[in-house]
């Protein structure tokens, strides 16, 4: 697959978490949130609480669900971005959450979504 493809796979399954998210009462606070040098795809509030979600998006599950690929250092990385945003926005929130949503897609029928709620943790 081209890196043109990835990226369009990648930007459409983006799209389809944020309209899961506003589905199910979250509000998109920003979409690829960038920091000093990384990214966050999606920040969202829903009640008290601030979720900062990494979006993994594959066509095919032959190589493992996509979730797989947020490891130690992507969710290290994803840590210090939050931190980050956390800094520059002044908000408080009361909960803070890492969330990974993995999507499957297949051109034949919807998009399979795993809302994988508390991912992982932020070490202190």
């Amino acid at each position: 697959m081209s890196l043109k493809n990835r990226k369009s796979l990648g930007d459409s399954g983006e799209q389809v978490a944020a309209s899961y998210l506003r589905a199910n009462g979250y509000k998109i606070i920003a979409q690829k949130w960038r920091g000093t040098r990384f990214e966050i795809d999606i920040i969202a509030q829903k009640g008290k609480g601030l979720f900062f979600i990494e979006v993994k998006t594959a066509r095919q599950t032959n190589l493992g669900p996509p979730q797989v690929k947020v490891d130690p250092g992507k969710q290290k990385r994803i840590g210090e971005c939050a931190l980050e945003f956390l800094a520059q926005s002044g908000l408080e929130p009361e909960d803070i959450r890492f969330d990974v949503i993995a999507i499957i897609w297949n051109e034949a029928k919807p998009p399979l979504i795993n809302h994988i709620e508390g991912a992982f943790v932020m070490d202190e």
